[in-house]
């Protein structure tokens, strides 16, 4: 309830950094560089961009939420420290900003559903199939984000995740390009990353491309969110009432 009142407060800032950006790569990547790219994998390249493009923002948005935003409450704004004074507890604190972290994440990738499928490039029908693996994915890198951030002594200590982890895997996840075109070994590599899974839930739903692993993918990400959740708790609770 304190986030969702901040947020009202700051709606358009809310949606301008939480959907432009992506809203910009569809039309850039998806709409320009599809045309010159034409077909792929059997469907319009658009088509088949889009899936990586929702997952990508259900990483970005939580996990720079979880992080900065986690951080700021944590050591400067001290937010956590005086809602320690009521009767919520650490547990209850993690938790809670794991969920609101994740919903913005819920809410960027659903602003660009809208525009991708107001311009044909996305059947609803394939993104409500795909919705509670988005889901998933979006609260499984907020709770990494805050995770990150209980070790972090500064706004720099972020850098090294986002630009040693974060941006490469948007980049080799079979975003851009099928995983298949990569050379062996960072194949391996990829199916290490969880955004690789969750791009390949989410295209197969979406495209009904016959993936078969889609439960498996799922499962690893399910169990990848629980020990980043558990993690964090432990983490937040110790920086608390250390």
């Amino acid at each position: 309830l304190r986030n969702f009142l901040y947020f009202r407060k700051s709606f358009l800032a809310n949606v301008l950094w939480t959907t432009v950006e992506p809203v910009l790569y569809l039309f850039a990547i998806g709409f320009s560089l599809g045309k010159a790219v034409g077909n792929f994998e059997g469907v319009p390249y658009v088509n088949f961009y889009v899936p990586a493009l929702l997952s990508t923002t259900a990483m970005m948005v939580p996990f720079f939420e979880g992080t900065f935003g986690s951080y700021t409450k944590l050591v400067f704004q001290k937010t956590y420290a005086t809602i320690l004074l009521t009767p919520i507890s650490a547990l209850e604190i993690v938790l809670g900003e794991v969920l609101w972290c994740a919903s913005k994440g819920i809410f960027g990738f659903t602003c660009v559903v809208v525009v991708a499928h107001f311009f044909g490039a996305l059947p609803i029908g394939g993104f409500l199939l795909a919705f509670p693996v988005l889901a998933l994915l979006a609260f499984l890198f907020s709770a990494m984000g805050m995770f990150v951030a209980s070790f972090a002594k500064n706004y720099d200590s972020f850098t090294y995740w986002i630009s040693g982890f974060i941006v490469p895997m948007s980049l080799f996840s079979g975003t851009y390009f099928p995983l298949k075109d990569l050379p062996d070994w960072i194949q391996w590599l990829s199916w290490l990353l969880p955004l690789t899974h969750g791009v390949q839930a989410i295209r197969g739903l979406m495209l009904n491309s016959g993936e078969r692993l889609i439960g498996i993918h799922v499962g690893l990400l399910a169990t990848m969110s629980l020990v980043f959740l558990v993690w964090s708790i432990r983490r937040i609770r110790n920086r608390l009432e250390g």
